[in-house]
């Protein structure tokens, strides 16, 4: 029993229990990793052993005692990979771990001699109690995770389709992004001390939260960590080269996850049972092809497998339980052979009567399907977390995977940042669109003390899609349209956003003049939205002057002042001078106005030292003169046309 005993020996590392799961993720877990209430999960184990002392016979002893010991460190492996949970966190997880080593290691003793069956019935009892107390209720299970890490219900933070959005968490926490990465960070800490970037991590702490099947995904992340770090230590060449490989595989299969989700929401909607097991179907086919048999091969690669090519799932399967590894095995099980051919060949049929899917003499149901997806989806999601993490702490794997990266980059990538910088500007997005050169967002609201930051988003979402042609942005319930503006509009607009972000560390209100222009012309003319746009500029530069004449009697402050009033007052100037082109329209008013403002831009160039203050004052008085004439107008009118005072 030596090798028994010296294999118990090895204690497994617990994950630090930080994640907050749902009380159905947590018995999930459970399951996976044989615990049932009231049953011993090592019973069958302990009793091959005893027929083998029965029959005297030693190798059958060591074999099975060999077995024993292989089973508790599988399912302490488990229950530490499972401390990841916060419900773990009250030490449930170690105390059965200690107690199945202790059940493990008297069993042992009993068959050599050195304890007694009562000593083994009284640590079977302690291990079933330890066992018992996983089951038990805890503030760290939830209804929903969300609530309790976020403050607000899962649904808030999904878009229209239910699918969970950076955007909308990003709207919530608007101005509150230090809060948001410590919740996240927090999340992070169960695997890792170095957690990725906010924008990196984010949906990855997500699905931690909303696994399944959580063992199949925590243990996939540790797993696929280790064997990224250790193969492209070993040979970054090779390795690097797969992970490039999958990167590209992933990139096109994120590009079809719109389909992935039309597919689930037709099969949640549907009528008849024939027609959602289509469906669930054609959903498995999806999820399998699109990124799990990726990671799959991937991580076949790393560990050493050679092809040129993506295995066919089949094949795939094979390889996955020849390998051997438990991570590997698990995986294995989420290709289901009558859902891949019936998938592949679209020779399936209905039994209505067996409630199944049947493929000549093979049969699958629904419920299996949705399992196997729900692991498949576990298993990519663990490999994502895995890879983020690596990418976060090693630099050189992230050039050496982005060496051949398409030009502009991933497009799907691309699409995600933009729906997000609406989001980081405080707007919260019901859902996107990307079609046929248009990209377009609905947003729940767009107050006017926000018109700036969605000009903003917009505004750089433009440099984030460079082939887009229009950009658009719907409010409200029903959708209305608030913008519609080119790219070439929002391209000249990105040139005043330089200039104001290389001088100012808080947006001007008059840095969004061209797009604001941009948008007027939808419901005004063009003099309309000239005079509109000259009148915010002019609305600015009086802020400016303003803030000048409260420190025109104290000439050290006014010296400070100075600096920054000639920036703003320069970036008015160009701000609409470049609104004005946009709109491409004269007006008398509007056109002495917007050369007064040039002519100001001027005038305060000058050192502070040639500055006369009483001068300073009277162009402000100018300003306003030319501020009553045109005004007052509303800030956009597609948002609301009253008139700002």
């Amino acid at each position: 029993m030596q090798p028994a005993q010296e294999l118990l020996a090895k204690d497994p590392a617990a994950l630090r229990s930080t994640i907050p799961v749902s009380t159905e993720t947590w018995h999930n877990g459970l399951e996976q990793a044989g615990i049932v209430r009231q049953r011993n999960p090592i019973s069958r184990e302990i009793a091959e052993l005893q027929d083998a002392v029965d029959s005297h016979d030693a190798k059958g002893v060591r074999a099975r005692s060999l077995a024993l010991a292989q089973r508790v460190q599988e399912i302490c492996s488990d229950l530490s990979i499972l401390a990841a949970c916060k419900v773990a966190s009250d030490g449930r997880n170690i105390n059965a771990i200690r107690k199945l080593f202790d059940l493990a290691h008297v069993t042992l003793k009993r068959y050599a001699g050195k304890s007694s069956p009562l000593e083994v019935n009284e640590v079977t009892e302690s291990m079933l109690a330890a066992l018992e107390h996983l089951f038990s209720q805890s503030p760290y299970l939830h209804d929903d995770p969300c609530m309790e890490v976020f403050g607000l219900p899962r649904e808030d933070v999904s878009e229209d389709n239910g699918i969970f959005s950076e955007s909308r968490l990003y709207g919530y926490y608007y101005g509150r992004y230090g809060q948001l990465a410590a919740k996240v960070d927090g999340i992070w800490s169960a695997l890792t001390n170095s957690p990725p970037s906010l924008m990196d991590g984010l949906t990855p702490a997500w699905v931690l939260m909303h696994a399944t099947y959580p063992l199949t995904m925590y243990r996939a992340a540790v797993f696929a960590r280790e064997q990224i770090q250790h193969s492209f230590a070993a040979d970054p060449a090779a390795s690097a080269a797969a992970l490039r490989a999958y990167k590209l595989r992933i990139d096109k299969s994120k590009a079809n996850h719109a389909g992935v989700i039309r597919t689930q929401n037709a099969a949640n909607s549907s009528v008849t049972n024939a027609e959602k097991a289509e469906l669930t179907l054609d959903l498995y086919r999806r999820v399998i092809e699109g990124q799990f048999r990726p990671w799959a091969w991937t991580l076949l690669q790393l560990r050493g497998r050679v092809g040129a090519r993506l295995p066919e799932l089949n094949t795939l399967r094979e390889m996955l339980l020849a390998d051997g590894h438990r991570v590997l095995k698990d995986a294995a099980h989420a290709i289901l052979p009558a859902a891949r051919n019936a998938a592949a060949h679209e020779d399936f049929l209905w039994d209505e009567e067996l409630e199944e899917i049947c493929v000549g003499d093979a049969t699958t149901s629904v419920t299996e399907l949705e399992q196997a997806i729900s692991r498949a989806y576990d298993f990519m999601c663990g490999c994502e977390c895995a890879i983020v993490e690596c990418r976060a702490n090693d630099p050189v794997l992230v050039d050496a995977m982005a060496s051949e990266d398409p030009p502009g980059g991933s497009l799907a990538r691309n699409v995600a940042v933009a729906v997000n910088l609406f989001g980081t500007n405080g707007l919260r997005v019901k859902s996107h669109a990307l079609d046929r050169g248009i990209f377009s967002v609905h947003v729940e609201k767009w107050d006017l003390q926000a018109v700036n930051p969605g000009l903003q988003a917009l505004t750089a979402a433009s440099q984030v899609l460079p082939k887009v042609n229009k950009f658009q942005v719907r409010v409200g319930v029903p959708a209305l349209l608030a913008a519609d503006i080119d790219r070439s509009h929002l391209q000249r607009n990105w040139h005043v956003w330089l200039l104001a972000r290389s001088r100012f560390n808080e947006m001007p209100l008059s840095t969004f003049l061209p797009a604001n222009a941009a948008v007027r012309l939808a419901v005004e003319s063009p003099t309309e939205a000239v005079r509109a746009v000259t009148w915010l500029a002019l609305n600015d530069a009086m802020h400016v002057f303003q803030d000048a004449a409260e420190v025109s009697h104290d000439r050290r402050r006014f010296k400070r002042l100075w600096p920054h009033l000639q920036a703003r007052l320069e970036l008015i100037s160009y701000s609409i001078t470049v609104a004005n082109e946009i709109v491409g329209a004269d007006d008398e008013e509007a056109t002495a106005a917007q050369e007064l403002l040039k002519k100001v831009a001027v005038e305060v160039a000058k050192p502070v030292k040639d500055v006369v203050v009483s001068f300073v004052v009277s162009l402000g008085r100018m300003i306003e003169r030319h501020w009553r004439q045109l005004g007052p107008v509303p800030i956009l009118p597609t948002l609301d046309k009253t008139p700002l005072h």
